[in-house]
Parts: structure tokens; C-alpha cells; sequence
């Protein structure tokens, strides 16, 4: 064999070192994707969170202005007179947790309360609930203007 054929055959990578480069690619994938999925996680529930503030902000407006509380409302449907002060798009497009964004008057032990209604929707149950809730307001979900209202209900109370 002649010196050129021998530089031709040692020019590319051996099975071994493809292998390698495999292994630490899966490595650090394995390693990265728990890290998106946290911050995904958490970015979703910022966005909840502010999401629950301009609602509540506006209910408490709403209440304040026109000396009444929002009415009851079906879930992903505006409160009549509520739609004057939110983004109609943002509250019919649902929560970035999922479920629907409700009102309830006169229900559930409240006078009246803003927030997620699950329904068919995934919950995302408790204790994830009550990771917002340690940023939004007591971290309790039984105390607090943040509650859990029913079983698949998640509310800001303006009045109790």
C-alpha cells in the first residue's frame, strides 16, 4: 500500500470516536431538557400570574367604579361590562395553564371572585396551584384572595 492510500484511510473518524460524540450529545440533552422544561414551566406560570393580576386589578375596578361585583359568567365567557377593561382575545384564549377564565357571584362561599375554571382540562392540582400562589399571594390556597373555590376552580376573591 502506498503512502497516499494510507493518509486516505486514517483521514476520516473511526466508528469508536462517532460513537463518542453520540454519547456525549445524549449526555447533554439528557441534561438540558429537565432545565427547559423548568423554565417553561415557570414561564407559564408567570404569565398566569400576570394574567391573574390584570383581571383582578380590572374586577376591582369594575366593582369600585360601578358599585357592583361581576356577574356570574360561564367559563371562558366575559363578564358583561368587564370587557371595557381587558383584552377580550387574552381572556377568551384561556389560561396558559389551561382551563378557562371565569367569574362567580354569589357561589362557592364567595360574593364575588375572578380566575381559572378547569373543567375538562387538565388540573394541574395543588401543589402546582400553590406554587403560584406562594408568588401571587400566601402560598395557602385556603387563605388568602387567592383560593381553591372547588375542586377544578382556582380563584382571586373580591369579596367573600
Amino acid at each position: 500500500m502506498n503512502k497516499q492510500n494510507r493518509n486516505r484511510l486514517k483521514a476520516g473518524f473511526t466508528l469508536v470516536q462517532i460513537m463518542i460524540v453520540v454519547l456525549i450529545v445524549g449526555l447533554i440533552a439528557t441534561m438540558a431538557i429537565p432545565a427547559f422544561a423548568k423554565a417553561r414551566r415557570k414561564s407559564l406560570q408567570t404569565t398566569f400570574i400576570n394574567d391573574m393580576r390584570v383581571f383582578s386589578d380590572a374586577a376591582d375596578y369594575f366593582t369600585l367604579n360601578g358599585g357592583l361585583y361581576l356577574e356570574d359568567s360561564a367559563s371562558g365567557v366575559i363578564p358583561t361590562g368587564l370587557e371595557d377593561y381587558i383584552d377580550d382575545d387574552r381572556w377568551t384564549r384561556g389560561s396558559p395553564i389551561g382551563g378557562q377564565w371565569g367569574s362567580a357571584y354569589d357561589d362557592s362561599g364567595i360574593t364575588s371572585g375572578i380566575g381559572v375554571h378547569f373543567g375538562a382540562a387538565p388540573n394541574p392540582g395543588d401543589a402546582y396551584m400553590e406554587q403560584i400562589d406562594a408568588e401571587y399571594d400566601d402560598g395557602d390556597l385556603t387563605t388568602g384572595v387567592f383560593r381553591k373555590i372547588a375542586s377544578d376552580r382556582y380563584y382571586y376573591i373580591i369579596q367573600e
